[in-house]
């Protein structure tokens, strides 16, 4: 499954384009802000961490929204 982002980020933040509906499923476990609406059934969400966190914190969020989208 391919996620399509808003924009190119070389940062700590992605801008991932989801589903509305994953994005309100999503937000009930993280904290993130719903950045651009896109059309009326997707927007692109901010997604920031910081440098020092641990990688096994990015490996939660990836496998639950994964859980998400499958």
């Amino acid at each position: 499954m391919n996620i399509s982002f808003l924009i190119e980020s070389p940062m700590n933040q992605i801008f991932p384009i989801l589903r509305n509906d994953t994005i309100e499923k999503l937000a009930v476990e993280y904290g993130f802000y719903v950045w651009s609406k896109i059309d009326d059934q997707h927007s692109a969400i901010r997604l920031v961490t910081s440098w020092a966190a641990p990688v096994s914190a990015v490996e939660e969020l990836c496998a639950d929204l994964w859980k998400l989208l499958i």
